[in-house]
């Protein structure tokens, strides 16, 4: 993926001016990084409740959301938005390259299915 040259301003020379360092620290707010990477993995996850059942039921929502929230920040991810429809789950993630969407998802289900029982 190419990144666009900043635009530079200041002396002939070719110094770099305010515009930027300013250019560059909004590229650089776009990402994480961790030990050795820089990334921006972000995941927009739906799911479906069995058979479609209702999963706005009141009480269940609050939890639902708390419960989300918990096993994303267990893994090392944020939560940039959640939308809890009447019989699915919108989700939108953004993890770390080391954890895998499937075993995050897997959690995510799991945990939601102790809460159901």
């Amino acid at each position: 993926m190419a990144v666009a040259e900043p635009p530079t301003s200041g002396s002939a020379a070719g110094g770099r001016g305010a515009v930027a360092g300013v250019w560059e620290s909004a590229v650089m707010a776009a990402y994480r990084s961790s030990n050795k990477t820089v990334f921006s993995a972000k995941y927009h996850i739906i799911w479906c409740s069995k058979y479609r059942r209702s999963v706005r039921a009141g009480p269940v929502e609050v939890p639902l959301l708390e419960i989300i929230g918990g096993v994303v920040a267990e893994a090392g991810g944020t939560v940039i938005e959640v939308e809890v429809m009447s019989d699915h789950v919108h989700l939108l993630v953004e993890i770390p390259p080391a954890v895998a969407l499937m075993s995050l998802v897997q959690r995510l289900k799991f945990q939601n299915h102790k809460m159901a029982a």
